[in-house]
């Protein structure tokens, strides 16, 4: 005679301690991979800005050893202009008059002043690139890409950019300083040699 196996009672599914532990650590798993993604995307989007300001280095280089002078709007005017275009409501970097000491300054770059891309743009060949659009909330204030300023009379010309992280790469060789930011971006300049 064969006897049936005993059944353990309750043993039919989860208990909800078990249930709650794998929600747990399903929402511990989650919150690293949004992270681990938010650093990848910061990164690939510095990459691409850096990429971008490299490619108009070498178009203002350029553009200075056939003219003999970095591009300029017109008569010794200080004027900013946006590196690229199709910024979101028009605007690029905001800076401070001169050198930026925070994300903030007297507001927005307007895209209007196109004297800086028109000039380099037959030095940029078929490309016709802009720095990553991300928007950067650094210090009480959202920044988007970069801004070129040709800096009367010394000779010299700046280029200001905006970087997730308190580090600034720069392009060709040259030096990315850090002017302003937070913990968590980061306001750059690329000062060009004097001509």
């Amino acid at each position: 005679m064969k006897l049936a196996p005993l059944r353990t009672k309750g043993k039919d599914g989860f208990t909800i301690v078990e249930l709650l532990i794998v929600i747990v650590i399903i929402g511990i798993l989650a919150a690293l991979i949004i992270v681990i993604y938010g650093g990848i995307q910061q990164r690939a989007n510095n990459s691409q800005t850096l990429s971008v300001l490299n490619d108009y280095v070498k178009a203002t280089r350029a553009y200075a050893a056939d003219n003999n002078k970095y591009p300029e709007p017109s008569a010794g005017a200080i004027v900013f202009s946006c590196v690229g275009v199709g910024y979101p409501a028009g605007k690029c970097l905001n800076v401070s008059a001169g050198a930026p000491t925070s994300c903030g300054g007297f507001g927005a770059v307007a895209e209007g002043p196109t004297w800086y891309n028109d000039a380099v743009k037959p030095y940029l060949g078929d490309k016709s690139p802009t720095p990553s659009l991300q928007v950067i909330p650094c210090v009480g204030v959202s920044v988007t890409g970069a801004a070129f300023l040709s800096n009367f009379p010394t000779g010299a010309a700046r280029i200001y950019y905006v970087l997730s992280g308190t580090n600034c790469g720069a392009p060709g060789g040259l030096t990315g300083i850090r002017t302003g930011g937070d913990a968590n971006s980061s306001t750059c300049i690329i000062i060009l040699p004097n001509l």
